[in-house]
């Protein structure tokens, strides 16, 4: 592990109310923890006024963000970097946008490589024995698949009838895991209507064993969300874990991890839009990807390899 300590912010209860006492109290004690440990550098990624009350209070002799931020996060910078390329970003890669910051910073020794190598911190004995235990059924004949289907936003969503297709497809063939959050567990419902042969791990796991169950599949078919960038770092482990990603209204030559196979081929062109919600009110993005084309390219990575 690269990371030697991890503050933790309630983002959700500060965008609840920034004016309350409660909040005010959180910001203060986070910045004088931040403080006290005298960091050199802060580098803003996110660019948004969430992250701005982080790095203006942190204390750090060199806080770097760029100049394209929105909500007035740039003010919470003291050293401002022009981008390479400008929003949407729709064909520069994040990893690299992010990389450049630090590049910039003078630190290119820590950097100076085209695809960073993810590192997920190590499962512990308790993590894995749980896992084992949620996934005791699994077929050891069969190929292992994670279906990560829901994110945050609704327009990063592929169309639900499709996953409900390509599940009917590959159920046969492979095991099938669900993962996600308790509120998933209407979609997963709506997809497996009912199967038991399915594993639903929605709501059962935490995020260390979230990543375990990531780690000892064979693909993760997801959108654009947390599940394919942990595949990824569990790819950079083991050679083994295949990613599909399916994009809506982001960008796929922005945000898919460097090993996966990104849908749609051909994009719409309104994508990427990068909004919450769809201003044509077609979603047009969830249903360009088809079931039989994602489940052409799971047997051809899965079985025909």
């Amino acid at each position: 592990m690269l990371i030697d300590k991890i503050f933790e912010v309630d983002l959700s209860a500060w965008k609840s109310s920034w004016l309350s006492a409660n909040t005010f109290y959180d910001i203060m004690k986070l910045s004088r923890d931040l403080r006290a440990e005298k960091y050199d550098f802060a580098f803003d990624l996110h660019g948004m006024f969430k992250s701005l009350v982080v790095s203006a209070f942190c204390g750090a002799k060199k806080r770097v963000a760029y100049k394209d931020y929105r909500e007035f996060a740039t003010l919470g910078a003291n050293v401002l970097v022009k981008p390479k390329s400008k929003r949407p970003h729709t064909y520069y890669h994040i990893m690299q946008r992010n990389l450049d910051l630090a590049r910039y910073s003078g630190l290119e020794g820590l950097c100076d490589y085209e695809t960073p190598v993810v590192k997920l911190p190590p499962s512990s004995d308790i993590a894995r024995e749980h896992v084992d235990n949620l996934l005791s059924g699994i077929n050891p004949n069969k190929k292992t698949i994670v279906f990560a289907p829901k994110t945050t936003w609704d327009t990063k969503h592929w169309d639900k009838n499709e996953w409900r297709t390509l599940y009917d497809t590959l159920k046969h063939d492979f095991n099938i895991v669900f993962t996600g959050a308790q509120g998933d567990l209407d979609l997963i419902e709506y997809i497996t209507q009912g199967d038991i042969h399915s594993f639903v791990l929605a709501g059962k796991t935490n995020l260390e064993e979230y990543i375990e169950v990531i780690r000892q599949s064979d693909m993760v078919i997801s959108p654009d969300s947390s599940a394919a960038h942990i595949a990824y770092g569990a790819y950079c482990e083991n050679n083994r874990t295949k990613i599909i990603t399916i994009f809506t209204s982001t960008s796929k030559h922005t945000y898919a991890p460097p090993n996966s196979c990104p849908f749609p081929l051909e994009e719409p062109e309104c994508i990427p839009c990068h909004k919450r919600k769809c201003k044509k009110r077609t979603q047009a993005c969830t249903k360009k990807t088809k079931a039989d084309e994602v489940a052409k390219k799971v047997y051809e990575l899965l079985i025909n390899n």
